[in-house]
C-alpha cells in the first residue's frame, strides 16, 4: 500500500483523535484518560496483530524491545501532554498545529542530518513555511 494512503488514515484518526481529547478534556482527570486511549490502544493493536498477517514482526529481535519499550513512553508522554494542554484551555485550532509544525521542522533537521535524505529547495521552503506558521501561531 503506498503511503500517502497510510498518510491519510492518519489525518483521519489524528482528527477524531484531538476532536474526542477536545470535547472531554474536562470530563475527568488527563492522566485516567490517557491510561485509558493508550490501553485501549494497546489492546486494539494486539488485535490487529493477530487479526492480519504482519509477518515482518514475527523475526524482530529482542534488542529492539527497549527502544520499543522507549517509544510507548513517548507515546505516552504525548497523550499526557495533548490532554494536560487541553483541560488548560488549548485552543483545538493551533495546538496540534503548532505542535505538528514544530515536530514537522525537528523531523525535517534530523532526516538531513541522521538519515542522509535529500534536501531540496521545496522541502527547505517547505520548513520556512513552518517556521513562519510557528511563529504566527505563538505570537501575542
Amino acid at each position: 500500500m503506498h503511503w500517502l494512503l497510510w498518510a491519510s488514515v492518519i489525518v483521519v484518526a489524528s482528527f477524531g483523535n484531538h476532536f474526542v481529547y477536545k470535547l472531554m478534556s474536562t470530563q475527568a482527570s488527563p492522566l485516567f484518560m490517557a491510561a485509558v486511549a493508550t490501553l485501549s490502544s494497546g489492546i486494539f493493536c494486539l488485535l490487529a496483530y493477530f487479526m492480519f498477517d504482519f509477518s515482518s514482526g514475527d523475526k524482530m529481535k529482542l534488542s529492539v524491545v527497549p527502544a520499543l519499550a522507549a517509544v510507548g513512553l513517548m507515546l505516552a508522554i504525548i497523550e499526557i501532554g495533548y490532554l494536560y494542554a487541553y483541560n488548560a484551555g488549548a485552543p483545538l485550532n493551533s495546538l496540534y498545529v503548532l505542535v505538528g509544525a514544530s515536530i514537522a521542522v525537528s523531523l525535517f533537521v534530523a532526516g538531513v542530518l541522521f538519515f542522509q535524505e535529500q534536501l531540496t529547495i521545496s522541502k527547505a521552503a517547505g520548513c520556512g513555511l513552518s517556521v513562519a506558521a510557528i511563529y504566527l501561531l505563538v505570537r501575542k
